[in-house]
């Protein structure tokens, strides 16, 4: 993913042969920004790691993006976020990204994920255990 984000102009990549990867991103006003700044640092972290939602290497970028999106949402105490939030930052629709979260349940990069129309609040459960994300199980898994 790390590649994708140095092709389109959004961090420059270290020699590729060098012992450590390092990346420096070139919109130093995305660092400043308050809003979301532990989730953005999660979601670099994440495309510079394996994240802890394993997605085939084969699998779309829309679905790769969509299971970086979550990593960088969950804490170690919370696997949800506002679906609005989820959206916007996956860059589809809501209804968009349910088909994604329902393709990441197909997928079997998440074990279930439901939305709570009432609050707009979408709720997952990794489908693999990881350390950095144990959380809460979802109230239902989506039919």
């Amino acid at each position: 993913m790390w590649q994708e984000l140095a092709q389109d102009g959004w961090l420059e990549l270290s020699d590729p042969r060098a012992p450590f990867l390092q990346a420096r991103l070139l919109d130093d006003a995305v660092l400043g920004q308050a809003q979301g700044r532990s989730a953005r640092r999660r979601a670099a972290h994440w495309a510079l790691k394996p994240a802890p939602l394993i997605v085939a290497a084969a699998a779309h970028p829309a679905d790769r993006l969509t299971a970086l999106v979550l990593a960088a949402l969950t804490t170690t105490t919370d696997t949800t976020a506002d679906m609005t939030v989820v959206a916007r930052l996956c860059g589809h629709s809501p209804q968009q990204t349910e088909v994604l979260l329902d393709r990441l349940v197909a997928d079997r990069t998440l074990s279930a994920w439901h939305h709570r129309r009432d609050t707009d609040e979408v709720y997952w459960q990794p489908a693999r255990p990881h350390r950095a994300l144990p959380g809460p199980a979802p109230a239902a898994s989506h039919a």
